[in-house]
This record gives structure tokens, C-alpha cells and sequence, in this order.
């Protein structure tokens, strides 16, 4: 990519679209990134990257493309990350992350890389997170969250697990409103693999 050799994960000039000397050489695919300030969390399935081994997600520096010691070793894949609070919430398919058994979702902390007590527990992977006061929210292959029965998709505020009914979706649809400026367009696709994508709508 960019004119260059790279495994799974590189970085681009945004202007000459080469690919920089920044190099983690990862052993597998990358599912996820978050940026964290001089560095960069890294999820997928993956066993290095860094040049150190990781097992499906590691934080790297942005500057070297060096992994830090930081190493909550997830399992399974990971294929989200939501930051929120000092915390770094994760969601993919594993079973144990950051030390602790945690199911599809787990939040971790940033300094000492271990799972905090935050246990909802999904019975499948979380393929997508995010939160918005104090309300969080979910969605993935599952059809259990927390003590209650969820098709794909869940609200629920913090802290503790209490479901928000009005967002429950049933047979597996999950319904999304768009909200923005005057002029703003938006497409939304869809997928059922991650990989291929179908427009579902342009507003």
C-alpha cells in the first residue's frame, strides 16, 4: 500500500497518498483503531504487532509504531473501542480480556491495561459502541445483554446495566435517526459481514 511493502496496517501522507515509515508489522488483520493522543489503540486478531507480541490488541506508539507495555491480551477478536470517562471500552468476540472473564464487551484502563468491574456481559460479539451521557449503547451479533433478552442492539444507562425499553429492537431491526445541519448530506450503508457494503439510504 502507498507504494510501499506493509503488513495489515500502515500510515499515509494524506496529500501524496505514500505510505510513511511508520511500520507495526502486524501478524493478522486490524479491526479497530482509536487515536489516544501520541498513541494509538489497535484491535483484531492478531498474535504481534509492534514488534512485540500481543494477542488482538495492543496500544502503539504513533511515532515509532513500537507496542507499549500495555497488554490487556483479549482472547478473541476485538473489533471496537469506544474512549469515555479515562476509561477504554472494548468490544469483540472474546471471553477474557484485561485478566478477567469478561464476554463481548469489557471496559479496561488505560494506564495498567486491566478490566475494570463494568461486566455486562453479551452472548455474542459487540461489533459497535458508543455513549452519550449517561447513556451507553451497544450493537452486535448477540441475543442476551446484560440480565435481559436484546436482538443485535441495546440502551442502557450508567452506571449499573438498567435497560432503556424504548430502544429494544425486535427481530433483529434496529432503527437509526440522522440529525444534522441544513445542507449535510449523509448515506448510510449496510452490511452483514463487515466486509460488503450496500447503500441503504441518502437523505
Amino acid at each position: 500500500i502507498g507504494g510501499k511493502d506493509r503488513s495489515r496496517i500502515a500510515a499515509l501522507d494524506a496529500i501524496a497518498a505514500v505510505a510513511t515509515d511508520w511500520d507495526p508489522f502486524s501478524s493478522g488483520a486490524i479491526l479497530a483503531l482509536a487515536v489516544a493522543g501520541p498513541d494509538m489503540y489497535v484491535g483484531g486478531n492478531f498474535s504481534s504487532i509492534g514488534a512485540q507480541f500481543r494477542t488482538n490488541i495492543a496500544r502503539l506508539n504513533r511515532a515509532t509504531g513500537l507496542a507499549a507495555d500495555w497488554n490487556p491480551a483479549a482472547n478473541r477478536a476485538v473489533y471496537s473501542f469506544l474512549q469515555s470517562s479515562n476509561l477504554l471500552y472494548v468490544g469483540g468476540s472474546f471471553t477474557n480480556i484485561g485478566g478477567l472473564n469478561r464476554s463481548g464487551i469489557a471496559a479496561l484502563n488505560p494506564t495498567n491495561a486491566q478490566a475494570t468491574g463494568w461486566s455486562p456481559t453479551a452472548n455474542g460479539t459487540v461489533y459497535a459502541m458508543g455513549i452519550e451521557g449517561d447513556v451507553f449503547c451497544a450493537a452486535g451479533s448477540f441475543t442476551s445483554f446484560g440480565n435481559g433478552v436484546q436482538q443485535g442492539f441495546v440502551a442502557f444507562r450508567q452506571p449499573g446495566y438498567s435497560l432503556l425499553s424504548a430502544h429494544h429492537s425486535t427481530n433483529r431491526v434496529v432503527r437509526l435517526r440522522l440529525t444534522g445541519n441544513t445542507g449535510e448530506r449523509y448515506v448510510v450503508q449496510i452490511s452483514t459481514n463487515l466486509l460488503d457494503w450496500e447503500p441503504a439510504l441518502t437523505n
